[in-house]
């Protein structure tokens, strides 16, 4: 136990953070955990992400102004009290608090927090929680951009800019949290968890400390977590890990929408970090080069670099290519052409008014 800590400190005795990035099947292994008698959850929280980024910069906007508010917080921490450390002490009454209480309500000893965007905080989880339990649920990211693309996206390409913050950062970040904590994490890969899911659901009941029973396994009598965010589409199909899913991403290979994406997004991370997840970087990006050699369409495709701006970072030529691909999908190609056009003379029209209107 770190020194500064009396033994009173709640550093999160009974927590469980599992560590994800999205459409990983983390809502699977929640079902398959929640199963046992003393591990409660909710869907996702979210809880503690604003209280980290409440002192970081940037990454976080707000009405009041975020930027000021920590200069102000971290003015008053070094002026007033001990030090940062008085903040994270303050983190931890919270969470005592918060699922103390959601505890309070069962009969559970544990709460797993099952939040994918803990990915951009869980080196500050490790430090202000050493005490909690860490959960780490991998999958080939080609599979997790698969299902985005084809789950989440709704045919809506210019919306995957909501998800490449943590497309790009979490593979590294889960990789770094993981080396940090050493033999202090579990590791759980999806494409092994629902080969032999009775295999893995008992190697983490003894990370855990609790004994392995053979039903959790059997999810069609485990309630599901509350809360809308949560797997609608694979988990309520089985009742059971099923390993239908493992290459469903190869399918994308055939698409040639898809292969520009999964190339783009591949040359964004780092090999080592693939590698060292425990997926070949080196073939998933043979896979790409064999399918652009086969597929034919790239000519039309949406662009990667236009999907993930938001539509204020666009410059005037990147945002009415994206408004022709909208229009496109819902007018035909030639209608879209003269919306794009139209949307063109309203950008120059608006830029000359600005122009003349600053000269005012």
């Amino acid at each position: 136990m770190n020194s500064e800590h009396s033994e009173n400190t709640y550093l999160g005795e009974n927590l469980i953070f599992l560590i994800s990035m999205p459409r990983t099947g983390s809502t699977l292994l929640q079902r398959v955990l929640v199963g046992h008698d003393e591990i409660e959850s909710s869907a996702e929280t979210w809880s503690l992400l604003p209280l980290v980024y409440s002192r970081r910069e940037g990454g976080l906007h707000a009405e009041y102004g975020a930027n000021w508010g920590r200069l102000a917080t971290d003015e008053f921490l070094n002026n007033y009290t001990d030090g940062p450390e008085v903040y994270d002490a303050a983190i931890r009454s919270f969470a005592q608090t918060l699922y103390g209480n959601a505890l309070a309500l069962t009969s559970a000893s544990l709460f797993l927090d099952k939040t994918p965007r803990y990915t951009y905080i869980v080196n500050d989880l490790i430090r202000i929680f050493p005490r909690a339990k860490f959960i780490f649920l991998l999958r080939n990211p080609l599979s997790v951009l698969a299902s985005i693309v084809n789950t989440q996206l709704n045919g809506e390409l210019w919306t995957m800019n909501e998800f490449v913050g943590e497309l790009e950062t979490a593979p590294a970040n889960m990789l770094a949290a993981m080396e940090l904590l050493g033999n202090n994490a579990a590791v759980v890969r999806y494409e092994e968890f629902v080969q032999k899911p009775e295999k893995h659901t008992a190697h983490l009941c003894q990370f855990l400390g609790l004994e392995f029973d053979p039903n959790m396994v059997n999810y069609q009598d485990t309630p599901e977590a509350k809360g809308f965010m949560t797997d609608r589409v694979g988990v309520q199909k089985h009742e059971r890990p099923v390993a239908e899913r493992v290459h469903a991403w190869e399918q994308m290979l055939t698409d040639p929408q898809q292969v520009h994406f999964a190339e783009e997004y591949l040359a964004m991370l780092e090999p080592r970090t693939i590698d060292n997840l425990g997926y070949d970087y080196g073939q998933l990006h043979t896979s790409i080069q064999e399918a652009k050699r086969s597929v034919v369409g790239f000519k039309n495709v949406f662009p990667w670099r236009i999907a993930i701006q938001k539509d204020p970072d666009m410059n005037t030529r990147d945002f009415v290519q994206a408004i022709v691909y909208r229009a496109s999908l819902k007018s035909g190609m030639l209608k879209a052409r003269w919306e794009g056009f139209r949307e063109y003379l309203r950008q120059i029209s608006h830029a000359i008014n600005h122009l003349f209107g600053s000269q005012d």
